[in-house]
């Protein structure tokens, strides 16, 4: 497809690292918005925080899911650049702590489409070094929409993305029985009520999840995500997107890191 791309940002050096801080973005069922929750916040950690930021697939794919690698565009980012099948190597047994995919100062450990024909995917080994092993200070892992209870402990904090719509609620009642159970255990999760609008029974919300301190993210005119994805965009980045998020982001970046 002859999508626009338009670099906007200059790549930096970024200082070696230090100390690794893993954070989980996972979607309460498939369709949340974890992975838009996920490159926006790596976006806005890479731009503010000043530390090395890297991003991290631990989902599974299956036909008609959406790819992140297409969703940025990244064939037109890297055009005239490699690009690191993260995967490959980790199924291939090689090292990737000196593997990076630097682009607007994150580090992109992405599926890309010739792994995903192939079938390829990660085993829960893999998946453990990749997470503990690539370049990056922060690394946001996008764990998809579905509950993997070696993923979560893995993490140092997840965050856990909720379509507040009735029926995404009802079809993921038992994922969320598991995750309050992992937090009794001891996991630290930050709830996020993603596409907050008018139309949401407060009152009728509050009594079924019964959550606390929960974020809110503002539901986002589908047209903004439309033109942020023609010009190969990070959500965040589509100036209208980040005219209403970049508040809730600071939040949610205070929390994790």
């Amino acid at each position: 497809m002859k999508r626009k791309f338009c670099r906007e940002y200059e790549e930096h050096d970024i200082p070696c690292v230090i100390e690794r801080k893993k954070i989980g973005v996972l979607g309460m069922g498939p369709g949340a918005g974890a992975t838009f929750v996920a490159l926006s916040l790596a976006a806005e950690a890479a731009r503010t925080c000043g530390k090395a930021v890297a991003f991290a697939e631990l989902i599974t794919y299956y036909c008609g899911k959406s790819m992140t690698y297409e969703i940025l565009g990244m064939d037109k980012r890297f055009r005239t650049r490699h690009f690191e099948c993260f995967y490959s190597e980790l199924a291939g047994g090689r090292y990737i702590r000196q593997l990076k995919n630097m682009d607007q100062m994150v580090n992109w450990a992405l599926a890309v489409p010739a792994e995903m024909s192939a079938g390829l995917e990660l085993s829960a080994a893999d998946e453990s070094r990749l997470v503990n092993n690539i370049y990056g200070d922060i690394v946001i892992c996008d764990l998809g929409g579905s509950f993997n209870e070696k993923r979560i402990r893995e993490m140092d904090v997840v965050v856990c993305v909720v379509d507040p719509l009735p029926s995404r609620l009802i079809a993921n009642h038992d994922m969320f029985a598991c995750l309050r159970q992992e937090e009794k255990n001891g996991a630290d999760i930050l709830w996020v009520i993603n596409r907050m609008n008018s139309g949401i029974n407060m009152r009728c919300f509050r009594d079924y999840l019964r959550l606390k301190d929960a974020v809110r993210i503002p539901l986002v005119p589908l047209e903004y995500l439309y033109t942020a994805e023609y010009n190969c965009r990070i959500p965040i980045d589509q100036r209208e997107v980040r005219k209403e998020l970049a508040g809730v982001f600071k939040e949610i970046i205070t929390y994790t890191t």
